[in-house]
């Protein structure tokens, strides 16, 4: 079985760098995405040293092999990093728009680490990326109202901004 190639992107936030790379075809043969692959990963990149907060921990965003597609319950992805409070497996899974557009956007998988020297998002757009300073976006309740500004702040040039956008806030 020849497995479809699915797109990683790792972004350290330390160097303010994101690296796109392709997730090995027999990964996903085996594990296919979403918490399974994540748990693979987590798995190889996890030495016992590394704690839950360290900065080299990796925090993985997942989508699974139907999210963004058009069955039912298709808009979910999981969140997956060592727990704090076990120091093991950690895992949550949520809905909405966040994972078809993730999925959208080209990223299968999402790794972060590292730590920004001050509060940032991060800008995907065909390709590139891009962490932004954050300023406003600490301050402001999360509403169309922020979105439409963040993008019209990056394309000021554009009358209306993107019918779906996604916004996470991790603080």
């Amino acid at each position: 079985m020849k497995a479809s190639p699915m797109r990683m992107l790792a972004v350290d936030l330390t160097s303010g760098l994101g690296e796109w790379s392709g997730v090995p075809g027999e990964l996903v043969a085996d594990f296919l995405g979403g918490a399974s692959l994540a748990a693979r990963l987590l798995y190889d990149a996890l030495l016992p040293a590394v704690g839950a907060l360290d900065e080299s921990a990796p925090l993985l965003f997942a989508a699974g092999p139907l999210t963004g597609t058009t069955g039912p319950a298709v808009g979910r992805f999981v969140i997956c990093a060592r727990s704090p409070a076990t120091g093991l497996w950690g895992e949550s899974n949520a809905g909405g728009f966040f994972g078809p557009e993730l999925r959208s956007a080209g990223v299968d998988l999402l790794q972060i680490t590292g730590k920004a020297a001050a509060p940032v998002y991060l800008w995907l757009d065909d390709g590139a990326v891009e962490l932004v300073l954050a300023g406003v976006v600490l301050l402001t309740p999360v509403s169309f109202r922020l979105i439409n500004g963040l993008y019209k702040g990056i394309y000021p040039g554009l009358e209306s901004s993107p019918t779906l956008l996604a916004l996470v806030r991790i603080v």
